[in-house]
Order: structure tokens, then C-alpha cells, then sequence
């Protein structure tokens, strides 16, 4: 099966949830995270993808009009 987590670009608690879900994983699903936000992603994410085996993307969007990360994560999704 596959999980998918979406999570803010910048540095947050979220992130830290996530990756402890995916470490606890006995089943070995299939994960995903997309990083959507209006900031860089925060340099520690990918290493911490990369590390577990996780399949990741940055979606940036503009401050005020997150529509086209959106869209943009909607396509990568469906891939």
C-alpha cells in the first residue's frame, strides 16, 4: 500500500511525525512525502528521504496563490 504524507517545506513538527511513522513501519509499505510550501525545503529533509528509502518532491507555491503547487501535487500523486 501506498502512504502518502504532505508536509510544509520549512523546518516543523510535522516533519518529525512523518519520519517517526515511517521508522515504525513494520509492514514496509510504500512511502511518499510531498513537501508543499512557499520556502525552501529544509536542507535536512531530503537527507532524512533518502536515508529511509522515501520517494519525495518539493512543491513551492507563491505566497497567496498555493494553486499551482496544488495542481502540481495532485499530478505527482496520481503518478
Amino acid at each position: 500500500m501506498r502512504i502518502a504524507q504532505i508536509i510544509y517545506t520549512g523546518f516543523g513538527g510535522l516533519g518529525s511525525v512523518a519520519f517517526s511513522l515511517i521508522n515504525a513501519d513494520r509492514r514496509r509499505h510504500d512511502w511518499c512525502i510531498g513537501f508543499i510550501g512557499d520556502v525552501a525545503i529544509d536542507s535536512h529533509y531530503p537527507a532524512r528521504c533518502e536515508a529511509a528509502g522515501v520517494a519525495f518532491k518539493e512543491l513551492r507555491s507563491v505566497a497567496g496563490r498555493p494553486y499551482g503547487a496544488w495542481l502540481a501535487l495532485a499530478r505527482w500523486l496520481d503518478e
